[in-house]
C-alpha cells in the first residue's frame, strides 16, 4: 500500500494566560509533542489513549481546523501545512472529519433535505435537476429511508444522525476519513450496525480511516495498525494481535489494556496493579520533557529496572522492535530490563 498521508514532527502548543502576583504571563500547554507517522491508502489506523492525550487535537490539525505550532503534514505527497486556506480548499475534499457529536454539525433550523442540498451544491459537480437522485443514492449507501429528508436534526435518533452525517461527507467523495469516537454514546446494537456500515463503506470505496476511540476492543477489531498516544506523544505503534499479551511492549499500553475490562476477559490479561494507578494520578506531568521519557513518573517498568538514569536524561526514540511494530521505551517488555549505554 502507498502512503497517502505523512505526518512529520507535528507539534501543537496552546497558551494559557495566568496572573502571578501583579504580573501576567502565558503558560505553554503542549498538546502534541513532535508526532510522526504515515498512513497507507486503504488502511484503518486506530488511535487510542486516555482523554487529553491529544487524539482529537491531532485530528483537527490534519484537516486544518487548527494550525500546528511546527511540523509538516503531507497529503498525497503535497505539503499542505504551509498552504494558505484558499489553496488548501481544493485538498479539503480529500480529507474529512466525522465529529464525536453528530448533532453539532447539523443546523437545527434546517431539515435534512436542505442539509443535503447545501453540501451537494458545494461540490459543484451535480446539476440542480439531479440533486434529488444524488440524495437518494447517498441515503441508500448509509441504509436510510427517504422519509428522513423531511425531518429535523432533533427528530433523528443518534444512529440516524450519524448516518446522515456520513452520507453528507460521502457527497464530497473523500479519500480519508478521520473518525473521532464515531460510535460513542450509542446503544450496543446501534453501535454494531454503525461499525458494520463504516467497514462496508471502507471496503467498497477503498477509504482510508484514522479511527480515534477510547474503546480498545473496537479498535482491535477494526484496525490494521494501532497507534497509542500518551501526553501528546506516540509511545507505541503495532498491528493487533488477539492471542498474546506479549504483543504490548510499552508499559503504558499494558496499563491501557488492563483498564479495559472486556479486553481483559477476552484475552486473559494480567491482574491490574492498584499501586500503579495511584502513581498515575498522584504524579505531576511535566509541561515539557525534552530530555526524559514522558511516561517515566508513572512507570513501574522504571522501578523494576532499578530506576536507571537513562530514563530521566534521554528521551526514548520510537524504534523498530518487530515487523510493523515500534515502541518509544528504553526497556520494552519484549526485552530484558537492562541499562544500556548511550553515547
Amino acid at each position: 500500500m502507498i502512503d497517502i498521508l505523512e505526518v512529520r514532527d507535528l507539534r501543537k502548543d496552546f497558551y494559557l494566560k495566568e496572573r502571578v502576583g501583579w504580573r501576567k504571563r502565558k503558560r505553554v500547554i503542549p498538546a502534541l509533542r513532535g508526532v510522526s507517522f504515515t498512513v497507507r491508502r486503504g488502511e484503518i489506523l486506530g488511535i487510542v489513549g486516555e482523554s487529553g492525550c491529544g487524539k482529537t487535537t491531532l485530528g483537527k490539525l490534519l484537516v486544518r481546523l487548527l494550525e500546528p505550532s511546527s511540523g509538516d503534514i503531507l497529503l498525497k505527497g503535497r505539503r499542505v501545512t504551509a498552504m494558505p486556506q484558499s489553496q488548501f480548499r481544493k485538498y479539503r475534499r480529500i480529507i474529512q472529519m466525522v465529529f464525536q457529536n453528530p448533532y453539532a454539525s447539523l443546523n437545527p433550523a434546517m431539515n435534512i433535505q436542505k442539509h443535503f442540498e447545501e453540501v451537494i451544491a458545494l461540490t459543484g459537480k451535480v446539476r440542480p435537476q439531479q440533486f434529488q437522485s444524488r440524495i437518494y443514492a447517498l441515503l441508500k449507501q448509509v441504509h436510510l429511508q427517504p422519509s428522513v429528508l423531511t425531518q429535523y436534526p432533533h427528530q433523528l435518533s443518534g444512529g440516524e444522525c450519524r448516518r446522515v452525517g456520513l452520507a453528507r461527507i460521502l457527497a464530497l467523495e473523500p479519500e480519508i476519513l478521520i473518525l473521532d469516537e464515531p460510535v460513542a454514546s450509542l446503544d450496543i446494537s446501534i453501535k454494531g450496525s454503525i461499525i458494520d456500515l463504516l467497514l462496508e463503506l471502507q471496503k467498497k470505496k477503498n477509504l482510508t480511516y484514522i479511527w480515534i476511540s477510547h474503546d480498545i476492543e473496537v479498535i482491535q477489531r477494526v484496525s490494521h495498525r494501532i497507534l497509542v498516544m500518551f501526553a501528546g506523544e506516540i509511545v507505541e505503534i503495532f498491528t493487533p494481535n488477539h492471542e498474546s499479551q506479549e504483543h504490548f511492549n510499552h508499559p503504558y499500553t499494558r496499563v491501557l489494556m488492563e483498564a479495559a475490562a472486556k479486553v481483559q476477559r477476552h484475552l486473559g490479561l494480567w491482574t491490574p496493579n492498584p499501586e500503579r494507578y495511584e502513581r498515575l494520578f498522584e504524579s505531576q506531568l511535566p509541561a515539557d520533557a525534552p530530555n526524559q521519557c514522558i511516561y517515566q513518573p508513572y512507570c513501574d517498568r522504571f522501578i523494576h529496572a532499578g530506576s536507571p538514569s537513562v530514563c530521566c536524561s534521554v528521551k526514548p526514540p520510537l524504534r523498530h522492535v518487530a515487523d510493523q511494530h515500534y515502541v518509544a521505551c528504553h526497556f520494552p517488555w519484549n526485552e530484558k530490563a537492562r541499562v544500556r549505554s548511550y553515547a
